[in-house]
Formats: structure tokens, sequence, C-alpha cells
């Protein structure tokens, strides 16, 4: 069971043999995580250096009235607050000593600088150290809303990977994968197609190089065609980021497309439509002045023409001769023949 255990929890007073240390010294620098709670004679036993621990561990303290712990200089809840642990107190915890001064993986101290919780990096996995006791003599954290918080926020922090970070599209990516024998393994994209990879480490786990993934999605790691694992490719947050932004941040130009508005009657300004009958007017006007005008143009020929042939059909001739005036009768001339 803890050949393929993912997570260590030991409670004070456990005990640890040397082949259990091994394994589970193992199995965190192979990625799995480690909490352990601090208290009594056992205490040292369960933070060998394998371990990594971010602390030494001197020796143990009475505080008949109790002691409050005070935030670290890294926050253990999101919000910051810390007033509900005012309320908490212990009566007896172990006195010690940062192996990095200042150190940024105390959550938790108390009132003489001894770390009470703190977090630290164990090869690929991380460990949470809880200097505080569990019995109810010791403390009243138990039963407190405090204590599920705080196992909460310590199973959210080591959950995460200092060697881990968000894969999005378009960036060169590693995967782990539990493998078992020498079978092939291969990396299917969402599409179902099978994605070039190469091998860095294998044994228990495989380590894998893919290229740049290129498009968000689920990234099946097969074995012999068997699903060993499954990898995640997500999109950009800052594709998905509804945080209202600054005004000062925005930028507005000829070639933008964002227009920054500060008071109501802009906002009305600018969304207000531009009419349109200006121009289309105009267009109408132009428009007809060309139509008048290749009237003009094409009808004067054709009259010209139509004069023409009625006059030879009367026998005038162009220049007024070719027959006397007496023969000649005037002639009403109709709009209609004209037209013809």
């Amino acid at each position: 069971m803890l050949e393929t255990a993912d997570v260590f929890v030991l409670v004070s007073p456990a005990l640890l043999t040397g082949e259990t240390i091994e394994i589970i010294s193992r199995r965190l620098n192979e990625g799995a995580r480690l909490m352990a709670f601090l208290d009594g004679p056992t205490a040292p036993v369960l933070v060998p250096a394998s371990f990594s621990p971010p602390f030494l561990l001197q020796r143990s303290v009475v505080s008949p009235d109790g002691d409050v712990v005070r935030p670290g200089r890294r926050a253990l809840f999101a919000g910051g607050d810390m007033a509900d642990f005012g309320e908490t107190r212990f009566t007896r915890h172990y006195q010690t000593q940062l192996r990095v001064p200042a150190s940024e993986s105390v959550l938790l101290e108390y009132p003489d600088g001894s770390a009470a919780l703190a977090l630290s990096a164990a090869g690929r996995g991380l460990a949470l150290f809880a200097n505080m006791p569990l019995t109810p003599d010791a403390c009243d954290l138990i039963g407190s809303p405090m204590f599920p918080a705080m196992l909460h926020e310590s199973l959210r922090l080591i959950r995460q990977d200092a060697t881990e970070r968000e894969v999005t599209p378009g960036s060169a990516w590693t995967v782990d994968a539990p493998t078992a024998g020498e079978g092939a393994v291969t990396v299917v994209g969402p599409e179902e197609t099978a994605l070039e990879s190469r091998v860095l480490a294998s044994g228990r786990v495989t380590r894998l190089a893919l290229p740049a993934a290129e498009q968000p999605g689920a990234y099946r790691i097969e074995q012999d065609g068997v699903p060993v694992a499954v990898a995640a490719v997500n999109i950009d947050p800052a594709e998905s980021d509804t945080r209202p932004l600054a005004v000062e941040t925005l930028k507005s130009g000829s070639d933008s497309l964002v227009s920054v508005v500060r008071q109501d009657e802009e906002l009305m300004l600018a969304g207000r439509t531009r009419p349109l009958w200006p121009e289309l007017a105009g267009a109408a006007a132009v428009f007809l002045a060309l139509e008048m005008l290749l009237l003009a143009v094409w009808r004067r020929p054709s009259m010209i023409r139509t004069l023409e042939s009625y006059a030879g059909e009367s026998g005038v001739s162009a220049d007024g001769g070719g027959v006397e005036a007496s023969a000649v009768q005037p002639t009403q001339i109709e709009p209609a023949e004209v037209a013809r």
C-alpha cells in the first residue's frame, strides 16, 4: 500500500521504521505529498532529513496559559483572516530553528518565533509539518471550526507542486504517468490523434516530453492501449479573466477598438447611432444629375437625325435648295412623327 500511496498523513505518537522512511522518501521524490503532526517524544522520528523539513526540532516547551498562533510570512488562508485563530490556545509545542532564516515556508508561528505550520518541497512532492498537539488536554483546536478549515487549506497547499506549472496551448510541456513493464507509452490528444512524445525518464513513473499543445482539452496517456493517466491543457487564464480592469490601464486611440467613457453624456453619445440620411440624399442627388446629363447627351443627336430624315422625304435639301418655293407646301410636323 505504501508503494502506491500519493498522500501520507503522520500523527504522533506514530513510529516509523527504516523501511517505511525509505518508502515515503522515495514516494516524496516521485511527487507524493506528506502531512505530519508533531507532538510528544516521537515527534523527532517523523521529521528525518530525507523528508526535507523546513526546521529543526529543539526542545518541547509548556505554556500553562496556552499560546496563540499568529500568521507567518506566508498566508494560510486566501483571505488572510486569522481572527478565529485567536480563540485557539496550545499549552505545549516544540521550539524550532528554521533551516533558512525568514523563510517563506512558515504559515503559522508561535509568539517565541517557533514554526507552528510550515510547508517545504521534498523532491517533486510537498511536505507540510504541523508543530502542534491534537489532544484535548494540550489544545482546544479539536472540536473548533478552525480545525477542518485548517485541514482544508493545508490539503489545498500540498496539492500544489513547485515543479508543476499551468499548461496552456502553445507551450511545450512534460507529463508523468505510472507505468509497469516495458510496454510502449503513447499520448492521445483531444481529437483522438496520437502525439509525438519523447521519454525523459522511465521506471515506475515515466516522464514524457511533449511538443507545444495546439488546443486545450484532456490528453490521455496509454500503455499498450490501456489508459494509465490523463493530463489537462487549460485555456490561458487571461482569456477568461472576468475581473474589472482599471480605467488607467485602457488606452484609446485612432486605431483602437476601445474608447474610454467617463460621463453619462459621453456614454449616450457613444451608443447613439449615426444618421445616414444626409449621405443617402447626396447620393440620390448625384445619381439624378447623372441621369439628366445622360438623357441630354443621348436625346440631341437623335432629334437631328429625325429632322434630316423628314427633310429628305419632303424633297427639301439641307441648304434650302432642290425645289421651287411654290412647290413647297407648309406642313405641320406632329410631335409624334418627330418622335418616330
